[in-house]
């Protein structure tokens, strides 16, 4: 019966409406090339190097897949100009592996960069010298297919690389030689829960149409020795539609191919009749939009530098979801510890006690969140895309059966304001979500940022460190959490998750510019907050997420709590001060904690920090990075203190809370220069500025004004109108509850 239902399934994914090419931009900007790449990165399309005659090394974005900016030039000093190269990224960083150099060798060196403009060579690769390579990355597995290598008399060989840390420097997973025959200029794609290679160039540089498929990796089976279409190489794949695509690529005489085809289940291949894009090879091709895109290439004649994209693709009408009972091997659990999890089908029974019964876990305990309410619940019935927290008294791997979701289904569910907690409803991993406004308007997540609809950062958890860090990339079977500013809808599409290149971004749409992490340890358990933003004067509002702290785990053994009422942003320009009222907490007895941070940031200046004791103002340390032991008691440890943070610069705004901007050392100036008197107060109220004389006479009297709570104020001071020698500038505030604070700032004018 499941062989008949997954035919039919093959049969009906075969009714579809063919794709047409249009020409987006006959000229996109850069200059026209071949091996190159375009990777899904922070929220745009980047495109690095390749070849017109002469190697490339620039760099260029897309945030629409049509209209490509000029970013800057890759000058590490070392194998910067290449093409035919492996580009991966965790949405953390873009590395580059290998390629072809500009004198015609293959390199092993890796380039790297965090945010597209700064690159950097950080050594050998943990792949011996190779290019023209075809290179996948699924479920943390960067995958390196094959290659041609010139370093050691072009041998061919397929590597498979775990990297839990995600690094991909290091090598730590498994090497399969002799998998299938050797090839370069290939494609690979992960399919239908598959690896798959498809065509190159073999054995004396002899084209292939050859199709070879894998369940790990590791055992390869050809699909078929000759697919329908005509042997080629050069040729880009992209998965698309649940079909694999074949787009392009070189004939046997080395002719451009202007061809594509399609196929659900590797075999059987049929041509889209649609109009034609122009003929080339060695492109680049991406999914943007629910949309294919093909980016520059060869036509035998000219290097291009045109964008074609499919105009009129329509799914197939019918869609049916396999109605067998699937087991997953990926849902893992491990005794003693709470995991953040996720249902990744449509369970065959919604109870949980029922799909985890305590009889084959031991002890089992599970919290749901209820994101209307903030707060956690019990879990008791499971849907896809659910997450929770689970503690298992037992390791292993446990079936759940249920009904998997189908790549071409679209999966919704509401966002509350506030934390949400979500999950992978498909049994794949999942590289990009979307927003739905409650008009039916689709958003892509940088657009659902920039309308203030969530906060750019997306949370998993790390049993292992106890700890949550940043995610752009969701496999089967883990919760994440996403903060809603706003209620609308997450929409995650099957269709839309094929690009194995891409991630969605998990951080501030206008970039960091610096960040803070705080971690607080006790016993065995420890917790930690990285906080990240801006303080540039067009791109502060985009900071306003800086300090929200995700919902602690159930386990509650050590916890770091931010106040939002101590969480000041200053939006001013060039500056932006931080305090935070920070909590650390521990149900372990009598044992020590320990409390550390480190704050940085790309610009030159220097941040100072400084922490206190929140009950006596003592300061107990200072500096960009520290760390303070703290004695718990027979109740544990339940510490308060203020963490303050701004450039050097501004250090004075922090301790006294006024600051003199424009004047030499904070307190002299002569009178052609312009001086600004700042200051700050954590509440709302009214204030009467003055410059008075070391006799009390008034030399200046500023107009009043009402201040919000964290607000900066910036008053001009009049140097030209002050006599020379020592001024005393005081400000008079009266908050709401009528508590009144004097601010007195001495200077000295200069003439």
């Amino acid at each position: 019966m499941r062989k008949i239902l997954w035919a039919i399934f093959i049969l009906f994914s075969l009714i579809f409406a063919d794709i047409s090419w249009q020409n987006v931009n006959s000229s996109a900007g850069f200059s026209g090339r071949r091996g190159h790449s375009i990777i899904f990165f922070k929220n745009a399309w980047w495109m690095f190097g390749g070849r017109a005659g002469n190697y490339t090394n620039d760099v260029w974005r897309s945030v629409n897949g049509s209209d490509w900016t000029y970013i800057n030039n890759v000058n590490t000093g070392v194998d910067d100009y290449r093409s035919d190269y492996a580009p991966f990224t965790n949405n953390v960083v873009i590395k580059i592996h290998g390629g072809l150099r500009s004198n015609g060798q293959s390199t092993d060196r890796i380039l790297y960069t965090v945010d597209g403009t700064n690159w950097f060579d950080t050594g050998n690769s943990f792949f011996p010298a190779r290019h023209s390579s075809a290179c996948l990355q699924n479920n943390g597995l960067l995958c390196l297919f094959s290659g041609y290598l010139t370093a050691v008399g072009g041998i061919f060989y397929i590597t498979n690389e775990v990297n839990v840390s995600a690094d991909y420097e290091s090598s730590n997973g498994s090497l399969v030689i002799n998998a299938y025959p050797g090839r370069y200029e290939h494609t690979a794609l992960f399919f239908n829960s598959r690896y798959w290679v498809i065509g190159g160039l073999g054995s004396n540089d002899t084209p292939l149409n050859d199709i070879w498929s894998s369940a790990d990796g590791k055992t390869w089976a050809p699909a078929t020795s000759g697919a329908s279409f005509c042997r080629r190489s050069s040729h880009a794949s992209i998965v698309f539609d649940n079909k694999m695509w074949v787009i392009g690529g070189r004939d046997e005489s080395g002719n451009a191919l202007s061809d594509s085809w399609y196929s659900a289940d590797g075999i059987n291949w049929t041509q889209s009749t649609g109009n034609n894009f122009s003929a080339r090879y060695d492109h680049a091709v991406f999914i943007h939009d629910n949309k294919i895109f093909i980016a520059g290439g060869y036509n035998n004649i000219s290097y291009l530098n045109d964008i074609w994209c499919c105009t009129n693709f329509t799914p197939a009408s019918v869609v049916i979801i396999p109605a067998y009972n699937c087991s997953s091997s990926s849902f893992l659990t491990e005794a003693g510890e709470w995991q953040l999890a996720g249902i990744s089908l449509n369970p065959a029974v919604s109870n949980i006690n029922e799909v985890f019964p305590s009889s084959l876990f031991g002890a089992f305990y599970s919290h749901g969140w209820n994101a209307e309410t903030q707060k956690y619940e019990n879990a008791v019935y499971l849907g896809a895309g659910q997450g929770l927290w689970i503690y298992t008294g037992k390791s292993a791997a446990w079936p759940v059966k249920g009904t998997a979701l189908n790549q071409s289904s679209v999966w919704t569910r509401t966002l509350y304001p506030g934390w949400n907690l979500a999950a992978n409803p498909f049994n794949f991993t999942c590289y990009e979500l979307q927003i739905k406004e409650k008009s039916g308007r689709k958003l892509t997540w940088a657009e659902a940022v920039e309308k203030r609809y969530v906060e750019s950062r997306i949370f998993k958890w790390n049993k292992t460190g106890h700890a949550y860090t940043t995610t752009g990339i969701f496999p089967a079977w883990e919760g994440f959490w996403i903060w809603a500013e706003n209620e609308c809808s997450l929409l995650i599409d099957g269709n839309a998750q094929t690009n194995n290149l891409s991630g969605q971004t998990s951080e501030p749409a206008s970039g960091i510019e610096w960040q803070a992490f705080f971690s607080f340890s006790a016993g065995d358990a420890g917790d930690f907050c990285n906080a990240a933003g801006v303080h540039s004067a067009g791109s502060d509002g985009a900071d306003v997420f800086d300090s929200r702290k995700v919902p602690g785990s159930p386990e509650k053994n050590a916890r770091i709590i931010i106040g939002d009422n101590y969480s000041f942003d200053y939006r001013a320009p060039v500056v932006n001060i931080k305090i935070w009222n920070i909590r650390l907490q521990s149900d372990i007895k009598n044992t020590e904690g320990i409390f550390s941070w480190n704050m940085s940031q790309a610009e030159n200046a220097g941040l100072f920090c400084s922490l206190s004791e929140k009950n006596t103002g003592r300061e107990i340390a200072a500096g960009g990075t520290g760390e303070v032991k703290i004695t718990g008691s027979a109740q544990g440890i339940n510490k308060e203190y203020l963490f303050k943070a701004a450039l050097s610069d501004y250090r004075n705004l922090l301790y006294n809370r006024v600051h003199l901007a424009g004047a030499n050392a904070d307190y002299f100036f002569r009178p052609g220069n312009k001086a600004v008197l700042q200051f700050i107060f954590s509440e709302a109220g009214t204030y009467e500025a003055a410059v008075f004389s070391l006799n009390s006479s008034l030399l200046w009297k500023f107009p009043d004004g009402c201040a919000a709570g964290g607000d900066l104020i910036n008053l001009d001071i009049p140097a030209g109108a002050l006599p020379a020698g020592v001024n005393l500038a005081v400000i008079k505030f009266r908050s709401a509850g009528h508590v009144n604070q004097i601010l007195r700032k001495p200077f000295i004018v200069i003439k």
